[in-house]
């Protein structure tokens, strides 16, 4: 290499001096030195102890649930057979009027799904259902059926009060040309039998996520819901309408027995608008006989 007169000139900023001489000893003593320790990381105190704040926060809360879950079952277990009962109990009260005692039973079923949903929110798993819902679709199905059980007996006692309006004040509606009131709660029976058909069928499909098949055991409280929902529909229109409406009413005597349950001695017509009753006129059967003015001979077998 060609050798040059130019100084070399060092740029480098100049060491500190007890860097210097850790250099030059280093340099001149020929030993080498231990690299350098490696740093540690330091985590912050506060997120370790948010960490395991965390932590035994979620073991709690699964206890809590598995406990509350359980204790849910067990008074479930109690509890569904005393609704089941309260709402066969009702139905039968129903169909025979007896609308004092099927308000109690009804009212005694919503209150043990009441306790129940209670029970429930007080484990929170209410809440753990929103939060879990995409996990434990069983757990969501909780508050949902709850929901759909409540309308459904809160449905069927306003059914059950306005079947009682109606029994005690139909009559009277009618002689006193109110009837335009009967059309009224006629109506607001045929509105709850709607969301009583939808909170059944709700409530069916909830509890299929549980294994449980809700609905079996009244199946034929459902058929006569559906039957009474056909017919309020009939006899509302047949309410509504302004023209006037003619009922033929036949009188038996039932001490005179016949096929039919006694002898037909007379017979009406009840003339009806949507006010109530117009007019009643009542004949002897005997009177369309009396204005034949012909004759007709009996067959010789009857002669």
């Amino acid at each position: 290499m060609k050798h040059s007169d130019r100084p070399i000139m060092d740029i480098r900023p100049p060491r500190k001096k007890a860097e210097r001489d850790f250099f030059n000893t280093r340099a001149s003593t020929g030993v080498t030195l231990p690299p350098s320790p490696t740093r540690r990381i330091r985590f912050n105190p506060f997120l370790k102890k948010t960490a395991l704040a965390g932590a035994v926060f979620v073991i709690l809360v699964g206890i809590v649930s598995a406990v509350g879950i359980a204790d849910l079952t067990r008074s479930a277990k109690t509890a569904v057979p005393f609704i089941k009962e309260s709402f066969l109990t009702a139905h039968g009260a129903l169909g025979n009027l007896e609308t004092g005692k099927a308000a109690h039973a009804f009212k005694g079923a919503k209150k043990e799904i009441e306790s129940l949903e209670t029970k429930a929110d007080r484990y929170g798993l209410s809440a753990l259902a929103a939060i879990f819902s995409d996990t434990l679709p069983a757990l969501q199905s909780i508050p949902h059926i709850f929901s759909s059980a409540l309308n459904l007996t809160e449905g069927l006692i306003q059914i059950t009060g306005s079947v009682e309006n109606i029994s005690q004040n139909a009559l009277s509606w009618l002689m006193n040309q109110n009837g335009r009131k009967l059309a009224e709660e006629l109506g607001r029976i045929q509105a709850v039998l709607g969301s009583i058909t939808q909170a059944n069928s709700a409530l069916k499909t909830e509890t299929a996520t549980l294994g449980y098949a809700w609905g079996g055991e009244i199946l034929s409280a459902n058929v006569e819901l559906y039957r009474a929902e056909r017919f309020l529909k009939s006899i509302l229109a047949w309410f509504t309408e302004e023209k006037p409406k003619h009922i033929a009413i036949l009188f038996q005597n039932p001490s005179e027995m016949r096929p039919g349950g006694g002898f037909l001695g007379s017979y009406g017509d009840l003339m009806l608008t949507v006010d109530g009753v117009q007019n009643i006129r009542v004949w002897d059967v005997y009177d369309p006989d009396g204005q034949l003015d012909i004759t007709y001979a009996p067959p010789k077998e009857l002669a």
